[in-house]
């Protein structure tokens, strides 16, 4: 169980809005996206929970977590299929739109892929806004 039941349905939309926008392409990507941020988080899950800084909801994804990931993603695919179609209000990219929907995905995932790996294996963790020695699972900590 990758997602909440509210979060399907949310994943759900997403889904629509890549694949109507990008094509299959799209869709697997998101899809890609989703099945590599969940499993990631399950790395270590046994001593992040024994630390109390696993991801609540046992990884879970709610509609939080859908569009706080990919709401960028979403919004420039939408663009791209304006602009495409040559509806943009200003004028757009479609290549520029295409590599926004990418480096979106693949910074939040990177993000995701970083901080669950580092809860799971790191050993010190500093604040990156002071560069003090904080305690694993501190946000904004590396």
């Amino acid at each position: 169980r990758m997602l909440t039941p509210s979060g399907f349905a949310h994943a759900w939309a997403l889904g629509v809005i890549l694949w109507s926008t990008l094509g299959w392409r799209g869709f697997v990507a998101g899809v890609a996206y989703l099945l590599c941020g969940s499993a990631v988080t399950k790395v270590g899950r046994a001593k992040k929970e024994a630390l109390g800084i696993s991801e609540g909801r046992g990884g879970r994804r709610g509609p939080e977590n859908v569009w706080g990931s990919a709401a960028t993603a979403a919004l420039c695919a939408l663009a791209y299929r304006r602009a495409v179609l040559g509806r943009a209000a200003v004028a757009l990219s479609p290549p520029a739109l295409l590599v926004g929907v990418v480096a979106s995905l693949a910074t939040k995932l990177g993000d995701t892929f970083a901080s669950e790996i580092g809860k799971a294996y790191g050993r010190t963790t500093y604040l990156s806004t002071t560069f003090r020695r904080v305690p694993p699972g501190t946000e904004g900590a590396v």
